[in-house]
């Protein structure tokens, strides 16, 4: 009998810690990963193609990670879409979602036409601190080197 309830222990760890894992609570910080390169992850562009990380190689490029309900995301795209972008700039947006048609209506309403991706996992990269973001927060910018490598990451704007 006692190790059954030994084993049922040992059972009930595993699965705490596997959890902890999946949801980001063993993840890198955003000081550790600069310098490798961004992990790739499941997305798509607003007309329904597949994206990827990789195919912003060989130029720099900012990230911005975001959330359709997250105010200060908001403005700041809504802000962007009054500016004129310079033609070095490469700054993707990246919608934490699961539905691409709310993020399509909301680039909408604010005016922001700029390159956007959609996360196909929505929250869960965020869950995971994808890219150090330890915070776990939105927004969330990510500078990439031409290489793909993370250069830095913050929080705002």
């Amino acid at each position: 009998m006692k190790n059954v309830a030994l084993f049922g222990s040992l059972l009930l760890i595993v699965a705490i810690l596997a959890g902890a894992y999946y949801f980001g609570l063993f993840a890198p910080s955003s000081d550790a990963l600069k310098g490798r390169p961004i992990d790739e992850t499941a997305m798509i562009d607003l007309s329904g193609q597949k994206r990827s990380f990789a195919e912003l190689r060989g130029q720099p490029a900012t990230l911005y990670f975001w959330a359709t309900w997250c105010k200060p995301c908001l403005e700041t795209l809504s802000a962007r879409a009054k500016e004129t972008p310079s033609p070095e700039e490469n700054f993707i947006t990246v919608a934490l979602e699961d539905d691409p048609e709310r993020v399509a209506a909301t680039l909408a309403r604010i005016g922001y036409r700029g390159p956007s991706w959609v996360a196909t996992d929505g929250m869960s990269l965020i869950q995971r601190r994808y890219a150090g973001n330890d915070k776990r927060a939105v927004p969330f910018i990510v500078e990439l080197d031409e290489e793909g490598r993370i250069l830095a990451s913050s929080y705002g704007e």
